[in-house]
């Protein structure tokens, strides 16, 4: 992996897990609109992040379309999961 989790803002590590659950737990395609939803942020903050995030390699996502986790996204992700459970927390 060429980011770290511990490189990583606090916001980034939720938009990630927060898609990593929504990837996980549904069939469908993760949109935007549900990130912003599930992060508790509007669709523009959202679309912000997703597009840094994309940029870093972490997310795939293609204008108007649905979000996905990178192979690499995926990886910081269930890190990212697995440090939340073993402190108590939940996104």
């Amino acid at each position: 992996m060429s980011v770290s989790v511990s490189r990583l803002s606090t916001s980034s590590q939720n938009y990630l897990k927060a898609v990593w659950v929504l990837q996980e737990w549904s069939d469908e395609p993760v949109t935007p609109s549900a990130l912003a939803a599930r992060a508790g942020v509007r669709l523009s903050t959202a679309s912000d992040a997703i597009r840094k995030l994309s940029d870093q390699g972490l997310l795939l996502h293609s204008p108007y379309g649905s979000v996905e986790l990178s192979e690499e996204g995926r990886q910081l992700a269930v890190e990212i999961d697995r440090k939340s459970v073993a402190q108590g927390k939940s996104v």
